[in-house]
């Protein structure tokens, strides 16, 4: 009797793509809805070793192009696992306010090689694209970004009423 050998590999998901190509997807979505007030962007920086980083920030066009850094993803050569950074994710204390503003937001990018991804963290780990893109849905409805979005276009709405002399009760009394 000959020994049957079962197939023992998982099925294949032919339709993955790179971490990068789902956030400059999400950035061209943004644009389109974001009118000129707001408007993200992907930056990619090259870490030691084989390590790539993509930061996401919301630009504050009319407000003098004011940043925020909404994420810090990392990455190996290899697309998954990724290392994701943000404020949703980041453990909430009494001492220590969360920074929105690039110039203080993201204390350290993890780069180093000795353990990857390292599990003893805050920083939240994708292992698989859907598990990626899942992550990256909470951070971009999360009350995080969605303050920040808010109050950039309030922000820019007010400058908009202030150089055209209107207050906000001679808009709204206007009816414009």
């Amino acid at each position: 009797m000959a020994l049957a050998i079962p197939d023992m590999w998982q099925d294949l998901n032919l339709n993955i793509v790179a971490p990068k190509t789902i956030l400059d997807r999400q950035v061209e979505y943004l644009q389109s809805k974001g009118k000129g007030i707001i408007s993200p962007e992907v930056t990619t920086v090259t870490g030691t070793e084989d390590f790539v980083i993509y930061r996401l920030d919301l630009i504050a066009i009319q407000l003098g192009g004011q940043r925020y850094r909404i994420l810090v993803a990392t990455h190996r050569t290899e697309y998954y696992p990724v290392q994701i950074e943000a404020d949703c994710f980041r453990p909430k204390t009494k001492s220590s306010a969360v920074k929105n503003l690039v110039s203080g937001f993201m204390d350290r990018e993890y780069t180093e090689s000795l353990t990857w991804p390292p599990e003893n963290d805050w920083r939240v780990i994708a292992r698989s694209q859907d598990d990626f893109m899942d992550k990256l849905k909470t951070i971009l409805r999360s009350a995080e970004v969605r303050s920040v979005i808010d109050s950039v276009i309030a922000r820019t709405n007010e400058l908009q009423l202030t150089s055209n002399g209107k207050t906000n009760t001679e808009h709204t009394s206007n009816g414009s």
